[in-house]
């Protein structure tokens, strides 16, 4: 169960935050021990760098808790630095960010689960950045062996944002949820399909 998903604002801050997780994630463990506890980071879910200054206060819940992170090329500086830069140099940035960010839950004497629950790209292929990210971050999935989840299935929307049914650009599927709308969207996954068998 995910506590909430990218929070963000003017008013978010570290300590509310630990404050209100620690007693989101401790009421739904002791409702259903059971259940994984999924918990945000600040910033649009891009930044768990708190819990290096303050770790919440809750144990391991049995191994239950799970943290949850977003990437996508636009995340923190532009994207103008995947085309501006050698791919190389910036991806080794970007993953160096990501793991000061999020990935260093992973890692320690009290590890954790980090699951990377969106990360995506737009299916049209129009944007040179957001292509030479999904290589980097996805070759970065492979080598750490992290779960994740692509933003994002649908192709379009009932209504959002004051439109009724607007297309979804990142979404793998056409607008009218008949056909895959990318033809080398396979192809963009296939290292991933090939770690995982």
């Amino acid at each position: 169960m995910s506590l909430r998903n990218e929070i963000r604002g003017f008013m978010e801050n570290a300590n509310d935050w630990n404050k209100y997780i620690t007693q989101g994630v401790t009421t739904i463990h002791n409702i259903n021990s059971e259940v994984l506890v999924i918990v945000s980071g600040l910033n649009y879910d891009n930044d768990l760098r708190c819990l290096k200054e303050k770790p919440l206060n809750v144990g391991t819940l049995d191994n239950k808790l799970v943290f949850e992170v977003h990437l996508y090329s636009f995340s923190g500086d532009s994207e103008s630095k995947f085309v501006k830069q050698p791919l190389n140099d910036i991806c080794a940035n970007i993953m160096n960010g990501f793991i000061d960010h999020a990935g260093f839950v992973m890692q320690g004497s009290n590890p954790f689960p980090l699951f990377v629950s969106e990360y995506g790209y737009d299916q049209r292929e129009v944007n040179d950045a957001e292509n030479r990210f999904m290589s980097c971050f996805t070759a970065h999935l492979v080598l750490r062996d992290l779960d994740w989840a692509l933003w994002a299935w649908q192709g379009s929307y009932y209504f959002r944002e004051g439109q009724a049914e607007p297309g979804e650009s990142f979404g793998v599927l056409d607008s009218n949820w008949t056909q895959v709308k990318n033809p080398n969207f396979a192809k963009k996954f296939q290292l991933l399909q090939t770690m995982l068998q």
